[in-house]
């Protein structure tokens, strides 16, 4: 299980991994500034930030299916989250806990569903679609809508982006908040703009985007 955890003081960290202590998961920490540019393909997320909450109402807004996957924690802000139940360490820990309960009972019960043939498994229109990993390039969030590009192909899925790349091998990064590639298969990056770059691949027109904040992310990882 991978966990995701934005602004946490010690004390809500160390709440945290308390929690968690009965369960195999990987832990990722990221400071405040780091809120907007979530990696969407983590299966839990705790927030507590003192970002302005229209900010954060507009990230969440537009990324729907993180709400069920993440516990907003803050003894600071008085304001009400119409969007979602904002948690008080001092006041809540046993809310808290059953939240937490349930997005660990939610991802046990999606893994338990799967079936391990190693391919990826997406439901399409009026189809459901076996996808050897190895073959997609990357995959594209338009509005609502999710598009997966092999070479000579696209496949439009009814998945959330979130729940296609939980599936997908480590080798598929979420460099940008609409798209998941494959690192394998890249063929040049491009800078297009002051915070966006442009992914090429070998043998297709069909292009990523990549932000720059995800850019240096991918650049360190081949020491470039």
């Amino acid at each position: 299980m991978k966990v995701y955890s934005c602004g946490l003081e010690k004390v809500e960290e160390d709440y945290l991994f308390d929690l968690l202590k009965s369960h195999d998961y990987d832990y990722r920490y990221f400071s405040e500034n780091k809120m907007l540019n979530i990696d969407e393909t983590y299966d839990m997320y705790f927030i507590n930030s003192e970002k302005s909450l229209i900010d954060i109402y507009k990230y969440y807004n537009s990324h729907e299916d993180l709400l069920e996957k993440t516990v907003f924690i803050s003894d600071k802000i008085t304001e009400e989250l119409t969007f979602c139940q904002l948690y008080s360490m001092k006041l809540h820990k046993k809310e808290i806990v059953e939240a937490v309960k349930n997005i660990i009972e939610r991802n046990e019960n999606s893994k338990s569903s799967e079936i391990e043939i190693g391919k990826l498994v997406v439901k399409g229109k009026g189809r459901i679609h076996f996808i050897n990993p190895d073959e997609i390039l990357f995959v594209e969030k338009v509005q609502k809508q999710i598009m997966i590009h092999k070479k000579d192909e696209k496949i439009k899925s009814r998945d959330t982006l979130s729940e296609i790349g939980h599936k997908l091998p480590k080798n598929f990064l979420n460099l940008h908040k609409s798209y998941i590639v494959n690192i394998n298969e890249i063929d040049s990056i491009s800078e297009v703009g002051d915070r966006t770059y442009e992914v090429n691949f070998k043998e297709t027109e069909s292009k990523a985007l990549m932000s720059r904040y995800k850019a240096e992310v991918l650049f360190s990882m081949f020491d470039t």
